[in-house]
């Protein structure tokens, strides 16, 4: 999967990273992996397994965390009929350091 984001419509100055959080249950244990990137990057990809749930957070961080853009979806199980593979999956809140600006983010895989 690969989760792309824009950068927050107010910046709320130098954005230092991104932070980014996905997580999954598989077999009743949850498990959860924090991937932190530049301020420049705007994508990350990850491995995921078909018929799984993923709940993704992600943050801008200037000085401090700004507020999370939250999303969850559920990859669908392969089949030789295949799946569509791309979606969008948020309009939230985002940016750095207590901004209330929008932040996009979409996933494909």
């Amino acid at each position: 999967m690969t989760v792309t984001w824009g950068k927050p419509v107010d910046e709320n100055g130098f954005i230092r990273k991104y932070t980014l959080v996905f997580s999954y249950t598989l077999d009743q244990k949850k498990t959860s992996i924090e991937n932190s990137t530049n301020g420049q990057t705007s994508s990350y990809s990850f491995s995921v397994l078909g018929g799984i749930q993923y709940d993704v957070e992600l943050w801008a961080e200037t000085i401090k965390p700004g507020p999370k853009a939250t999303s969850s979806k559920q990859v669908p199980v392969y089949s030789k009929y295949g799946f569509n593979p791309c979606f969008h999956c948020i309009s939230s809140n985002g940016g750095g350091s207590g901004s209330s600006s929008d932040n996009f983010i979409s996933s494909n895989w």
